[in-house]
């Protein structure tokens, strides 16, 4: 195989002409259909459980602006060991 040199591989004027016999927007009329997966339907609850955490996130920043926000030593260190230790 020569490498070196232009070798067009199909010259221009060659390709395959479309087809006569079929004219765009003969074929039957289709309508259209939307079909939503589970996934998107158990990600339409999602909102819910947004809201739900915001309104969490909400009631702690006002429990610690407050002053009456508290978390035991013992909370912490169990979730502490149970992280460290997960396989």
């Amino acid at each position: 195989m020569k490498i070196d040199g232009y070798q067009p591989v199909q010259p221009y004027g060659k390709y395959p002409l479309p087809h006569q016999g079929k004219q765009p927007g003969t074929a039957p009329a289709q309508s259209d259909k939307v079909e939503i997966s589970s996934e998107a339907k158990r990600m339409q609850g999602a909102h819910r459980l947004e809201q739900e955490r915001l309104d969490k996130v909400q009631n702690i920043k006002a429990q610690i602006d407050a002053g009456t926000y508290h978390v035991s030593s013992e909370d912490i260190a169990r979730k502490m060991y149970a992280w460290w230790n997960r396989k």
